[in-house]
């Protein structure tokens, strides 16, 4: 039950768990000279009404609050707010919001100031007027039972100061500070927090930002203090108060994870909890090569044992409620990629107003996109198109809304500006979503990446408005997006288009729902051929940057009259090990270098380290003065890799031998040996992989993966691709029939009547697209899979969820059209 809060509580005490910088010297003596007027009592936002105020600038919240906990069902707080801000007029008065909590003092500058209040509103009268520009710092001492409020159509309340089955919990949004503490309760004013409570020592707080030290205990409690140094708008805050777990870990790209559950989920409840958070280190990874550089100090979750309906991107801590991950289930990477993308685009680059609530949620949404398409390989297009074409019938909606009315109120809303109502609609946020594809169709991935980047970087730590954005993409293309954004955001219609540049042909048809057919990944290739090659680069450059080479022995071994050009055999090699981080790879590597001189002494290096004497030859590669420039590789059953590189004169020295992109590919074979070790054909898969694996996507999978890891952007690769594809596109020789009939032999010939050097383009091209559809792992799940005593055609039906039957002519149509001139 409800209880009073002690009057005799020692407020002293309190003083010492928070600090704050008072600033002498701010208040001036009105004059005739200098007129003092009263700030705004609210914000004049609609989409929150009365809430915020005007006449200043928050700078930093340092809250310390003392937690007295009841029977488990209710708390009430005893606290101190010490806000320093800057006036932007000059004030004789101002408000904060502040909600059924009873003020009992303030000070300004350390000296008493009259106040007055109302169930939502602090009216503050300093002891002088304070001249525009001054920094002040004004202490509430407040006390009570926080409350909560219904969002829309809620009989139970869902936002405020929440009971969670252990504690407390305040969060929600458009609004929530105000009540637990006082504030300029609107995004438009940001500012950074020292959030200190003391509760007992039982409990665990959790709050935004970082950890300031480990607690310890004091008279049975203990506190907690969080500090958040980057500008964060007051809706962001949160605040939970329980029996928590606390993790802690740290990205592959070393930020800092700091998140906790509530434990009274239980034990199948903290395994949900840890499959979610499994998914923070691709969305950083990904948002991080997309979005810029982290722009806050830690990342986590906290996950309370609630009933909420809803996910919040509070800042470096998103909320999640137990029921909510439960209700994703089985798509848990949905709500936690939306929320730890809102860390840019809503807590570091904030809204001023709620009308454009769509830079918060388009972008977020279209983020969970981008990232399907880099971990999942999922294309947005799909996404985009998807809703675009979906009917009344089959419109996605909660079970309480009838479709034929959420199909119109997805296409009636005026996303730039939406109806009170429509704020938290599915338009906000989907069709938020596809005006941004329409952005990236209209101006090509590299500009639209670019804007991205850019606005992220510009509007960190700030507000910003829908019009900013506009302006800032239309600086980046010479295309007019004016109307772009006009049928996007400011209609209450359909728009009949994706892509507004005037330049571009008709946009083709593409299924709606990538999921309704196990054929549509391959349909992809006739809708959008074009894309695949960088959709293959996106997944593998992501994987590469995102993961840790293996830490395997290297030993480098010259011949007496070899010069090695300058290159870094370490550099080449990782960069292969990243990209099939998960798969078998090699303990030990031995790179022999040689020339037409050095043979007999490259074979004596050779039959020193190998059991095998098939492995490999080393007059193979060099079989003439004239003819060396030969490399070759091989894995011996004790897991040692072996790479040899012949070596011409220097002045033939060229290309990707000069570079040793070469090492590269020939490291690529060696994983791809590692896979059989221990397998039932280990010995005959060692002497020759062709004989289990299409001879083709031996070749053409270390063709493919050492242009991927050794061209440091796009651009470089898709250059090396045109040399790759240079025979295929001159030669006529190569017709559809004729691919087909390569690609179809697989069963019977294992490709040894064709030409070998089509295992390398043909084979190129063909793990270039099956990389573009299931990502990076996928052409070594070939290898792994078959070393298990498993088909070729069996395999790839596994992967795909179709026959290679039905998909080889799907593949080879593609290729044909890739090779035309």
């Amino acid at each position: 039950m409800r209880f009073k809060a002690r009057s005799n509580f020692p407020l002293r005490a309190l003083l010492i768990f928070f600090t704050a910088t008072s600033i002498i010297g701010v208040a001036a003596p009105a004059s005739a000279a200098v007129k003092f007027l009263p700030g705004a009592v609210s914000a004049n936002d609609p989409y929150a009404p009365g809430h915020g105020n005007g006449g200043y600038d928050v700078q930093n919240y340092s809250i310390s609050m003392l937690y007295l906990k009841s029977d488990g069902i209710d708390a009430t707080i005893k606290a101190v707010a010490t806000i320093t801000a800057k006036a932007t007029q000059n004030l004789s008065k101002f408000s904060l919001d502040l909600n059924d909590l009873k003020t009992t003092k303030v000070t300004i500058n350390n000296k008493s100031a009259k106040f007055s209040t109302t169930s939502s509103k602090i009216s503050i009268t300093p002891p002088q007027g304070i001249l525009k520009g001054k920094v002040f710092t004004t202490a509430v001492s407040y006390e009570g039972k926080p409350g909560a409020y219904l969002g829309e159509g809620e009989t139970t309340p869902s936002q405020g100061w929440l009971h969670t089955k252990t504690g407390t919990l305040a969060v929600g949004e458009p609004y929530v500070a105000s009540y637990w503490f006082p504030s300029n309760d609107h995004p438009s004013d940001k500012a950074t927090f020292t959030i200190a409570v003391t509760a007992p020592a039982a409990l665990t707080v959790v709050s935004n930002g970082n950890l300031k030290v480990d607690p310890v205990v004091k008279s049975g409690t203990k506190t907690w203090v969080w500090v958040e140094k980057y500008p964060m708008a007051p809706h962001n805050t949160v605040l939970a108060v329980g029996d928590y777990t606390l993790l802690k870990s740290v990205t592959t790209s070393g930020i800092p994870v700091i998140s906790a559950y509530e434990n009274s989920i239980g034990a199948e409840g903290a395994v949900t909890v840890r499959k979610a958070l499994d998914f923070i280190p691709s969305a950083m990874d990904t948002y991080i090569a997309r979005f810029g550089k982290y722009p806050l100090e830690t990342t986590g979750a906290i996950v309370a044992d609630i009933a909420l309906n809803y996910a919040m991107e509070t800042q470096e801590r998103p909320l999640y409620s137990i029921s909510n991950l439960n209700s994703y289930a089985e798509n848990l990477s949905t709500v936690v990629i939306h929320e730890l993308a809102h860390q840019w685009y809503a807590d570091s680059v904030t809204p001023k107003r709620w009308s454009d609530m769509w830079l918060n949620e388009g972008f977020a949404s279209y983020a969970q996109w981008v990232w399907g398409e880099d971990q999942k390989n999922e294309p947005a297009l799909y996404q985009a198109n998807y809703f675009y074409n979906a009917t009344a019938e089959n419109f996605p909606h909660r079970a309480s809304v009838t479709s034929q009315f959420a199909y119109d109120a997805f296409w009636s809303v005026k996303v730039g500006q939406p109806a009170v109502p429509d704020l938290f609609s599915k338009a906000v946020y989907t069709r938020g979503a596809m005006t941004l594809h329409a952005l990236r169709t209209t101006v090509g991935d590299a500009t639209f990446y670019d804007i991205l980047k850019g606005w992220a970087t510009k509007k960190a730590y700030s507000n910003a408005t829908n019009q900013e954005f506009i302006a800032f993409a239309q600086s980046k293309t010479k295309i007019d997006l004016k109307q772009l954004f006009i049928d996007w955001l400011d209609t209450t219609s359909k728009p009949t288009k994706f892509n507004y540049d005037p330049n571009a042909g008709p946009t083709p048809e593409v299924p709606s729902n990538p999921n309704t057919a196990t054929s549509s990944a391959f349909d992809l290739l006739a809708t959008d051929l074009a894309g695949v090659p960088n959709r293959a680069w996106n997944g593998s450059s992501i994987k590469i940057a995102s993961s840790a080479a293996k830490q395997n022995i290297l030993t480098i071994l010259i011949g007496p009259h070899t010069i090695v050009p300058a290159f870094n055999v370490r550099e080449k090699i990782d960069g292969i090990s990243k990209l099939y981080k998960g798969f078998g790879q090699v303990d030990r590597v031995y790179m022999i270098f040689y020339t037409f001189e050095d043979v007999a002494w490259a074979q004596s290096q050779v039959d020193k380290i190998y059991v095998d004497p098939w492995v490999t030859s080393a007059a193979n590669n060099c079989p003439a003065l004239d003819s060396c420039g030969g490399a070759s590789a091989g894995t011996d059953n004790k897991g040692d890799g072996i790479i040899l590189k012949s070596l011409a004169q220097r002045s033939q020295v060229a290309g990707f031998v000069a570079s040793g992109d070469v090492i590269a590919h020939e490291y690529v074979h060696t994983v791809q040996d590692e896979q059989f070790i221990g397998s039932a054909v280990e010995t005959d898969a060692l002497k020759s992989l062709g004989n289990h694996v299409p001879s083709w996507i031996v070749e053409g999978q270390a063709d493919f993966a050492m242009m991927v890891s050794t061209n440091s952007n796009l651009q470089e690769y898709l250059d090396d691709r045109v040399a790759e594809l240079e025979t295929l596109r001159s030669d006529k020789t190569y017709t559809l029939d004729w691919i087909k009939g390569y690609l179809g032999a697989s069963s019977e010939k294992l490709w040894k009547d064709y030409e070998q050097d089509r295992f390398y383009d043909l084979g190129f091209l063909f793990v270039e697209i099956v990389t573009s559809i299931k990502g990076p792992d996928t052409s070594m799940q070939f290898f792994s899979e078959i070393a298990r005593g498993r088909s070729f055609t069996d395999v790839f039906a596994d992967i795909f969820g179709m026959s290679w039957e039905a998909a080889m002519p799907l593949i080879a149509e593609a290729m044909y059209k890739e090779i035309q001139p």
